[in-house]
């Protein structure tokens, strides 16, 4: 009797879902509802904003508004309903956002060697610590991934437009992505590269209809203001794995952390640059982006572990292609793809994931898998 088929594999899928939405249901019934504290940031952003009320204020202390001004007109809407029921669809978004980063990644994957599921699983052991963290703190870097790849299938189809809008707009979600303009200005792109700057552009226009010119310009700001005085701070924090927090931790913050960072960051662009360079004719744009994605955390001086959602393309590209790696880095990346998932307070305890996290392993981690990468477009593998 054969059981393999469209209908086995469309149960199959109905049956996976079924068990995410239980589990989500469980978990934000039992716990999320009562955190999500970087979403009462935005909701209360998004209430300022309707009120005509300055966004960023030193009161607010270390939950103080770091977004474009632009962002607090996008989650606005939230603003509108009571914060319990904001949370509430905030979380379910997020999680349907999971699910289709995870499902995309995979499928959108060119020259795909291994099953969807075995890809799946392969993320959520590396990366599930930081989808559990950005989902309890109700962040918006699984948006920001949700929107890239959706560009990546949206140049697939040729339609670079809307890869271009698409990406502008996770600019005015994070502004890390800004990182993709250079890149598709070198890679003559110049369509989306076109439309990712006019998208960034109305982003940055857009709070004069709440505050008026003057009033925008004076947002924006203090929003700068914002990011560069609260860096240094960030740099020692545990959960940072930045270069800048990496060197921090090891040399204490100062001139030699911040000329190493810079320094590292100068080799990082570099070796991209010879990455893309060495670009095959077709589909490179998949390992191209999943690269710059997975570098945003690690050269954001506020490079927060939960935004190592964003690796989820990489990470897939790796898994599907570690057999073909020289046989010292595939172990190595298999190794560094279990360390970080196991990076775990409640499996290490409280001494070792102290000592973990200040030695910033988790870093380390991702430069190799971002090596991994590397090596990949040098063979032409990927």
């Amino acid at each position: 009797m054969r059981l393999a088929g469209p209908h086995s594999t469309r149960l199959s899928r109905v049956v996976a879902l079924a068990v995410l939405a239980t589990l989500a249901v469980v978990a934000y019934v039992g716990r999320v509802q009562y955190e999500m504290r970087d979403f009462q940031v935005y909701w209360e952003g998004g209430r300022r904003v309707l009120a005509a009320e300055s966004l960023f204020r030193a009161e607010d202390g270390h939950y103080v508004f770091k977004y474009l001004p632009a962002f607090a007109i996008v989650v606005a809407p939230w603003s509108l309903l009571p914060l319990r029921a904001a949370q509430a669809v905030w979380f379910g978004l997020s999680v349907i956002g999971l699910t289709f980063v995870l499902q995309s990644s995979a499928r959108l994957l060119p020259g795909r060697r291994r099953p969807t599921w075995l890809l799946v699983v392969a993320a959520i052991v590396a990366l599930g610590k930081f989808y559990g963290h950005e989902l309890v703190l109700g962040q918006v870097n699984l948006a920001v991934t949700a929107l890239a790849i959706g560009a990546l299938g949206a140049f697939r189809r040729n339609r670079d437009g809307w890869a271009g809008a698409l990406l502008g707009a996770s600019v005015a979600v994070k502004p890390y992505g800004i990182i993709l303009l250079p890149y598709l200005v070198v890679t003559r792109q110049r369509r989306a590269a076109a439309c990712l700057a006019s998208v960034v552009v109305a982003a940055l226009v857009a709070p004069v209809v709440a505050y008026g010119p003057s009033g925008a310009v004076e947002q924006h700001r203090l929003w700068l203001a914002t990011i560069v005085g609260s860096t240094p701070s960030t740099l020692v924090t545990q959960d940072n794995i930045s270069l800048f927090a990496m060197f921090g931790k090891w040399f204490g913050v100062g001139p030699i952390a911040w000329s190493l960072g810079f320094l590292s960051v100068a080799v990082m662009v570099g070796l991209v640059a010879l990455v893309i360079a060495r670009r095959p004719a077709s589909e490179a744009v998949y390992l191209e982006i999943a690269l710059l994605l997975m570098l945003v955390p690690i050269v954001s001086p506020q490079g927060w572990d939960y935004m190592l959602v964003m690796a989820t393309p990489a990470v897939m590209l790796v898994v599907d292609r570690i057999d073909r790696l020289p046989r010292a880095l595939g172990v190595s990346v298999g190794l560094a793809l279990l360390a970080m998932g196991l990076s775990l307070f409640d499996v290490l305890g409280r001494t070792a994931y102290a000592a973990v996290m200040r030695w910033s392993l988790v870093t380390i981690c991702a430069l190799v898998i971002v090596a991994g990468v590397g090596v990949l477009r040098n063979r032409r593998l990927a």
